[in-house]
């Protein structure tokens, strides 16, 4: 399985599908089951949260792509507003979770500007321990 997840509470935010962590459709898992974020009223700044909230800087663009009936179960978010300064995907103006008509299987796949959040820092080694005081 390839992407970052972030979790908030007992909300995850997964990109799914691309070539590396930072790219795919956005997978939400919520109330203890996972779905996919609807592509309706879909703008950049939408983009940007998932791509921050995941350690994957910002958004160079998106497609759409197709998924299968199987994938597109559950629509948890759709017709999502970001203005672009929400810590969270699910801090955006919504209908709200599960209220959706939404009919297409059609999400949006993003594409952010890193690889991932860089790797932690090797440990420092441990100091040297200073010479015993002569007696």
């Amino acid at each position: 399985m390839n992407g970052r997840t972030v979790s908030a509470q007992d909300n995850r935010l997964f990109l799914k599908g691309g070539d590396n962590p930072c790219q795919g459709y956005v997978q939400v898992y919520h109330e203890k089951k996972w779905g996919v974020v609807g592509s309706d009223g879909w703008r950049k700044e939408n983009e940007d949260v998932v791509c921050r909230s995941i350690g994957c800087g910002s958004s160079l663009g998106s497609t759409n792509q197709l998924l299968d009936t199987e994938a597109m179960a559950l629509v948890w978010l759709n017709d999502l507003h970001c203005s672009g300064s929400e810590e969270q995907l699910w801090e955006c103006n919504t209908p709200g979770w599960n209220i959706s008509i939404y009919t297409k299987d059609i999400v949006k796949k993003i594409k952010c500007s890193g690889d991932g959040p860089p790797p932690k820092p090797a440990p420092s080694p441990a100091p040297a321990q200073a010479p015993a005081w002569p007696d």
